[in-house]
């Protein structure tokens, strides 16, 4: 089971979040919500988990393969209104092309993420691969 901390620091919008031995990562509120756009916000938080947890996988699947994956890059947009997140766009960019079968093993990956299976299926999930 994990565990960590979150903290609201000064009179500002701004939550601190930290675990032991880890550096703390700053969050913002939206400006709609008084934040100072100083820090990323719980929403770009949301997306970053949910990229970041399909790269690993995909790169712990890249290992046994012998891909590298070393120049990555995902673009993420997503749409936000009435205080709800309504999709999320993603576009990962990798700057060559793998064989179609190295492409579709790392793509599969997606379905073995937790972040991807914890949200909710009213956020329309898009994923773009060009490599």
């Amino acid at each position: 089971m994990g565990q960590f901390f979150l903290e609201l620091k000064g009179d500002g919008m701004i939550v601190e979040s930290f675990s032991e031995n880890q550096n703390p990562i700053s969050i913002d509120a939206t400006n709609d919500f008084g934040g100072q756009g100083k820090y990323h916000t719980p929403t770009e938080l949301l997306c970053s988990s949910l990229i970041s947890c399909i790269l690993i996988m995909m790169k712990s699947k890249a290992d046994q393969l012998n891909v590298s994956l070393d120049s990555m890059k995902v673009r993420v947009d997503y749409s936000y209104r009435n205080n709800r997140i309504y999709d999320i766009h993603s576009t990962f960019s990798l700057g060559r092309t793998l064989f179609e079968d190295q492409k579709n093993e790392l793509i599969n990956q997606i379905q073995y993420c937790p972040i991807h299976h914890a949200i909710s299926k009213d956020i329309k999930l898009y994923f773009d691969f060009r490599f």
